[in-house]
């Protein structure tokens, strides 16, 4: 019964742990389908490579700039849910998506798995790495 009880307190405090992390991501989400890009700014790392399906890779200012110029236009991401590992400074975010995107004009939608390392930087978690795999 103690063992129960104590993975229930673990399952809980990983939980906890994960909320502000599950937050910082459906932000960013947000954030690159609304072009805001003052938030942007917050939740992406000075040193971001941002990975995409087909290899093209960005780092903070391309992400920002081809977001909001239209260059890649985010139009939904459907996140299926968030599998969170969480330590004190550093966690992984992995899930499955459907992103409708423009890209140079052409809609596209992708089927997506994301992985994603986000870091503690001035006591709030920012984006460091990204990469996505096609589903088929």
């Amino acid at each position: 019964m103690l063992k129960y009880i104590l993975l229930i307190c673990c399952l809980n405090a990983q939980s906890q742990d994960s909320k502000p992390l599950i937050s910082a991501a459906r932000s960013l989400n947000s954030a690159l389908i609304q072009k805001d890009s003052l938030l942007l700014v917050k939740l992406l790392h000075p040193s971001l490579s941002y990975g995409h399906s087909n290899g093209w890779v960005e780092n903070k200012q391309e992400v920002i700039e081809n977001n909001v110029s239209g260059y890649l236009i985010y139009k939904n991401i459907l996140v299926d849910s968030f599998q969170c590992q969480v330590s004190k400074k550093y966690a992984v975010i992995r899930f499955q998506a459907i992103h409708d995107v423009i890209l140079k004009g052409k809609a596209i939608q992708l089927k997506l798995h994301v992985c994603q390392v986000w870091i503690k930087f001035h006591k709030h978690w920012v984006l460091l790495a990204r990469q996505s795999t096609k589903i088929d």
